[in-house]
């Protein structure tokens, strides 16, 4: 279960990855959706809102996807140090040689 609002959002290499992706992405699709007005010059004030929020989308979904992997990463860690089954705590001493 992903919890609402994680505290990894504000890691500084998750908010930094997501600042990068939304420049590039961000750029890309306000071209994309709104190229023609800005060479033009007749963008709207609303135009230039839904520009804005147009960078919004992609750093929202690389901070969840940034998130996610370093939680599924928290796992698989804390999972390579549990003990499993066919493994038995060694006895105190056991490691010792017999001389």
């Amino acid at each position: 279960m992903i919890p609402l609002i994680s505290p990894l959002i504000f890691r500084p290499s998750v908010m930094r990855r997501a600042a990068i992706m939304a420049a590039i992405v961000g750029c890309m699709i306000a071209v994309i959706n709104h190229g023609n007005h800005i060479w033009a010059g007749t963008m709207s004030p609303v135009g230039w809102i839904k520009v804005g929020v147009t960078f919004l989308v992609p750093y929202t979904v690389s901070t969840i996807s940034s998130v996610l992997a370093l939680q599924e990463q928290g796992r698989l860690i804390a999972a390579l140090r549990e003990p499993t089954k066919d493994q038995t705590p060694a006895a105190p001493g056991s490691d010792l040689q017999n001389t």
